[in-house]
């Protein structure tokens, strides 16, 4: 580890400590599901975060693309549950219509889904997420996909740059399979080895946008509900620009 990763991963520490510490602060509506999402989103980024840091820390580079896609997405998804009024019914009918295509799957002879397929509740279940769908569409409310919810967060950008690198990354591409496990020597001899040790400072910049975005959605969450922990946040981001302009890291 870099420097330079050291002082990032440091620095993402005491964000993800004060996320934690600062929970205490939310107050929310435990029986009103829109806002059980949100604080949920909330606790999601905090544990995708430390599970970042501790790929970081070991050093394990295999899985840390796949944490942080998973990190950003729960990001867009919180930015836009904080301002877009349906987002959660978008969400539910995403959630609706991916089962109607798993159920529409269940067979006997499908080993994972026999339980569902031998139950005698499928076309109960069927109907009632295709009734609930319904409902959801008749008051315009459409399932979302990962496109539109980075495109109405307007990060489209980062959709067609970013995010494809790390799913390249979590989908085993080729590309991704040379750098993770095979070193080549200066005679060009390549060699295939368990758990490589990545380029000191392959985490920095997953760990700055981590930094970046786990203080912009505290922010946005606790200024939802009134919190004025959101102040804390404001002043480890004057800290983040600090960090950056004294290691002169290039941000977007």
């Amino acid at each position: 580890m870099s420097d330079n990763t050291k002082i990032m991963h440091t620095f993402v520490a005491k964000a993800h400590n004060e996320a934690l510490k600062q929970i205490e602060n939310l107050r929310f509506d435990p029986e009103g599901k829109n806002q059980l999402m949100g604080v949920s989103l909330y606790c999601s980024l905090i544990e995708y975060t430390g599970t970042l840091l501790t790929l970081s820390e070991h050093k394990r580079r295999t899985g840390f693309s796949s944490v942080f896609r998973s990190f950003l997405e729960g990001y867009v998804d919180l930015r836009n549950h904080m301002a877009v009024d349906d987002f959660y019914y978008r969400k539910e009918a995403a959630y609706h219509n991916e089962w109607i295509k798993v159920l529409a799957e269940c067979k006997p002879d499908n080993p994972y889904l026999k339980g569902i397929a031998e139950s005698g509740t499928l076309d109960e279940r069927t109907k009632w997420h295709k009734d609930e769908l319904k409902a959801l569409d008749d008051n315009g409310h459409k399932p979302i996909s990962v496109f539109d919810s980075l495109k109405m967060a307007d990060m489209e950008e980062e959709y067609h740059s970013l995010y494809r690198f790390e799913c390249a990354e979590a989908h085993n591409d080729f590309r991704a399979l040379l750098k993770r496990n095979v070193k080549t020597s200066d005679e060009g001899k390549a060699t295939v080895e368990v758990y490589l040790v990545p380029p000191a400072d392959y985490c920095l910049t997953r760990l700055d946008t981590t930094a970046a975005l786990l203080l912009d959605g505290c922010i946005r969450c606790h200024d939802k509900v009134g919190s004025k922990a959101s102040e804390a946040f404001k002043g480890l981001f004057e800290e983040l620009k600090k960090v950056r302009a004294d290691m002169k890291l290039e941000t977007a």
